[in-house]
């Protein structure tokens, strides 16, 4: 076995220039200017516990090489692709999704039969832990919620001691590079996230399965040969490549330049006084960095990446394709799992704090779906515990939870004593919590732009569901209510007839939502062949993968230029009667030049022209007596995107006409973006409401 060793001494002495920088930053920048008294005492915190802020820095060189984006991109492909998930519905990005951090979007995952969702109405089995967020998981020496994956010495880019894995890997996944390239070796294995139950085999059975598919996809032969020799020369796709691409990807997704990095690097307004605060009492009164260290292996990650029973109330699913522990077989044994070890038993990895405000839950199981009551638990565990109820939970998480005698009595001692705060005390650390340890990369307005238009598999993509952090996402006709842009008032916030309201129902002057009515929000149409398309006329030439993105060309006197957007509500029930639809794109036309920016895996800016926010409202009307089919036609109209059915056959019939067209018409030089990278700054978006 080779193994790439790097000296714990040159680690060490790494470790020892990073904290001398950091003092000597600390003393002579922050000190120097005119620090307030609550500046120093942040300061002191930080000083006491080695926190640099300049750990994402120290990437590359940890690496020994820079990050190679051609080959992230593949793993971007990848992860986005089903072709590695044996069971044909899952990949990485359906519990992995950039809509929350490239974490969970549910409390408890759902992996393998599921509805083709990812959102909130992701809807399947469960599995029994919530998926962990792989933003700056470059940086963990132990992944996953009971650290069963892990680098023997402490450090993730260090594999001198190996990276354990429990059998049948062990340790032999240890050649690799990074953690991280090893931990790519074991999703496609695992039966209720990716591979299903119906594919007899190994481990290795099924690793050999997945790189037959990629040698049989043209697509990705082309991609890996652009980057090895190897398979240039008509040599195979190896697992190998494979681990490394998706890994590569995850070392893009380092962010760690959040306020609270930019103040020790000498930014004193970078923090909020209300975040220097929580601070203060994160680093003392509060006893945070306890758990979520900073020093040493923590990585400055806010974790100590150890495992504690910190009495987390143990919910269970309705429905689940894996077995849960404990008699009633309602329970989580966590650590225990791993070792054996019956005093294991209710152990959990402390969870890294960074990025939170992207985070949809909260715990291994997402217990607690706000952070607000994942830090009161924390300070008074008992007392959280008495009071927990499900019933903010989806309804297939609302069952009684576990018997909790045995868990609080393996508390961590940490925990024993409540700890008490004051409520402005209490929402300083909140505010400090959730952003003043969020780097602004890791909000969905970034991430999304990774959903690559297409993969090269060809497979359909999933339906990502529409998130928002911030009314500044929407539009001035609607608000953030954490899950979607929502229309105040429900489009409107008042209403003379049934036709204004999304909802199809105004009552005493304003907008009313009926119990059967659901509304969708929908991110990411396709960019799919033009071709099948309900239109004519003088389309621009579809090149997936072409040097010129996916648009190309315009179309030259007075012909209409079509550029198409799909997207998939094949969600919607075929006998669903549609109250109204809210689609919106950007587009670039030309006014006025300008720079966006750079691609997050690319790492190439993109010149395009002026971005504007078009926004089609279809109202109800007559809709309630429609077929689902019928419901969106319209005329064409410059600044006005067309909604029309799609044609039966598109994607092999799978959305059998349960789908919707954006259509923009040539205007002069009027057109979608041209490039992949710009393209994925469309932000494509549509609201459905339906009843059944």
């Amino acid at each position: 076995m080779r193994v790439r060793t790097v000296g714990r001494f040159a680690t060490s002495l790494f470790s020892v220039l990073l904290a001398f920088g950091f003092f000597c930053s600390l003393s002579f920048t922050a000190r120097s200017a005119r620090a307030s008294p609550l500046d120093d005492a942040v300061v002191q915190a930080l000083l006491d516990h080695g926190f640099t802020g300049r750990i994402e820095s120290t990437l590359e060189q940890r690496l020994g090489r820079p990050i190679d984006r051609t080959l992230a991109d593949v793993g971007r492909l990848l992860w986005f692709d089903t072709i590695a998930g044996l069971n044909d519905d899952n990949g990485c990005g359906g519990c992995h999704s950039p809509m929350n951090g490239f974490g969970d979007t549910q409390s408890i995952a759902i992996g393998i039969d599921n509805n083709g969702i990812v959102g909130p109405g992701r809807a399947g089995p469960r599995n029994q832990r919530r998926t962990p967020s792989v933003i700056n998981a470059a940086m963990f020496p132990r992944l996953m919620w009971n650290g069963r994956f892990a680098a023997l010495s402490g450090d993730p880019f260090d594999n001198s001691l190996g990276f354990s894995f429990p059998l049948p890997e062990g340790l032999s996944l240890s050649g690799s590079a990074h953690l991280l390239v090893a931990q790519a070796f074991i999703p496609p294995t695992e039966r209720t996230e990716a591979a299903g139950f119906a594919f007899q085999g190994t481990n290795d059975d099924m690793r050999a399965q997945v790189v037959s598919r990629l040698n049989d996809t043209p697509g990705y032969v082309e991609k890996f040969a652009e980057i090895y020799p190897s398979v240039q020369a008509g040599g195979p796709i190896t697992y190998e490549m494979f681990a490394s691409a998706i890994a590569e990807l995850e070392q893009t997704l380092v962010f760690a330049n959040a306020p609270i990095d930019r103040f020790a690097r000498g930014h004193q307004q970078a923090m909020t006084d209300a975040q220097k605060r929580g601070a203060v009492l994160f680093f003392g009164k509060a006893k945070c960095v306890s758990c979520h260290a900073v020093s040493g292996d923590s990585n400055e990650m806010f974790s100590d990446f150890d495992n504690h029973v910190i009495g987390v109330p143990q919910i269970v699913p309705t429905l689940a394709n894996i077995t849960f522990d404990g008699p009633g077989q309602n329970e989580d044994f966590g650590l225990e799992q791993v070792t054996g070890n019956p005093a294991d038993r209710y152990k959990f990895r402390s969870a890294p704090l960074r990025n939170l405000a992207a985070a949809a839950a909260f715990m291994h199981n997402g217990a607690f779906t706000t952070l607000e009551s994942a830090i009161q638990h924390h300070l008074d565990v008992p007392a959280s515990v008495a009071t927990f109820t499900t019933s903010h939970l989806d309804a297939d998480l609302q069952n009684p939870i576990a018997p909790m005698a045995g868990v609080l009595a393996n508390l961590d001692p940490l925990l024993a004593a409540p700890i008490a705060l004051t409520s402005n005390e209490f929402a300083d650390l909140v505010d400090f919590v959730r952003n003043g340890l969020s780097d602004d990369r890791a909000k969905q307005s970034n991430l999304e732009r990774l959903i690559p238009a297409s993969v090269p598999s060809g497979r359909p993509m999933v339906v990502y569901e529409s998130v928002c952090f911030s009314d500044a996402e929407c539009t001035a006709r609607e608000y953030c209510d954490g899950s979607g842009c929502v229309p105040k008032g429900a489009v409107f916030d008042a209403c003379s007839g049934n036709v204004e309201c999304e909802s199809g129902l105004c009552q005493s002057g304003a907008c009313a939502t009926p119990a059967n009515v659901t509304c969708k929000n929908v991110l990411r149409g396709v960019f799919g062949n033009v071709n099948d398309a309900f239109v004519s006329g003088d389309f621009p030439t579809y090149a997936p993968g072409g040097t010129q993105g996916a648009w190309t060309g315009e179309s030259t006197g007075g012909n209409e230029n079509f550029a198409l957007i799909r997207f998939d509500l094949s969600f919607i029930p075929a006998t669903a009667k549609i109250r109204s639809a809210v689609a919106r794109v950007n587009v670039a036309w030309n006014d006025s030049a300008m720079e966006i920016a750079s691609h997050p895996v690319l790492g190439t800016s993109s010149w395009v022209e002026k971005v504007v926010t078009y926004e089609r409202f279809v109202k109800p009307g007559a809709w309630d007596t429609m077929p689902f089919t019928q419901v969106f036609a319209g005329g064409i109209g410059y600044k006005d995107l067309d909604l029309t059915a799609l044609a039966s056959d598109w994607v092999s019939g799978k959305l059998t006409n349960r789908g919707v067209l954006l259509r923009e018409p040539k205007h002069d030089a009027h057109y979608l973006y041209t490039s992949e990278a710009s393209q994925s700054s469309l932000r494509p978006r549509i609201r459905v409401c339906y009843s059944n």
